[in-house]
C-alpha cells in the first residue's frame, strides 16, 4: 500500500473509539477511511497496474474498498448514537408526550393501507379486463 500507516491506524482508532466511547476518535477513524478510499486504494491500484501484479491483489484491494464503505456506514450510526444518546424515534416521542397524536397516526396508516389495497384490487381488475 502507498501509505501503510493509515491502513493500520484507522482500525486501531475505531477500536479505541468504541472501547472508550469517544466520538472524536471515531471521527478521526472516519477521516482515515475517507483518505484510504479516495487516495490510498486508487494509488495502490494504479501501482499494481503499473507493475503488472497478479489479479488477486486487485480483488483484495477492491474487497478492502467495499469493507471500508460498509464499516463507514455502520460507524456513522454508532457515532450518531454516541453523540446523541437521548435520541429516540419521533413517533415514540409523540406516543409518550401526546397520546392523541398516536391515535391520529394509526388512523392515517389504516386509511393509507386501505387505499393501497383498494387501488391494487382496481389495478388487478383492469389488468384482467384488458
Amino acid at each position: 500500500m502507498i501509505l501503510p500507516g493509515i491502513a493500520v491506524l484507522a482500525p486501531l482508532m475505531g477500536i479505541a473509539g468504541l472501547l472508550f466511547g469517544s466520538t472524536r476518535a471515531l471521527e478521526v477513524q472516519m477521516n482515515m477511511n475517507i483518505f484510504l478510499v479516495f487516495f490510498n486504494y486508487p494509488l495502490t491500484l494504479i501501482a499494481l497496474w503499473f507493475v503488472g501484479d497478479h489479479w488477486f491483489y486487485y480483488v483484495t484491494i477492491l474487497m478492502l474498498l467495499v469493507n471500508k464503505i460498509i464499516s463507514s456506514a455502520a460507524g456513522g450510526k454508532v457515532r450518531f448514537f454516541l453523540r446523541y444518546p437521548n435520541y429516540s424515534d419521533w413517533e415514540t416521542e409523540f406516543q409518550n408526550k401526546l397520546p392523541g397524536v398516536t391515535v391520529a397516526l394509526e388512523k392515517e396508516r389504516k386509511e393509507k393501507s386501505l387505499e393501497n389495497r383498494l387501488l391494487s384490487k382496481i389495478g388487478e381488475g383492469l389488468a384482467v379486463r384488458v
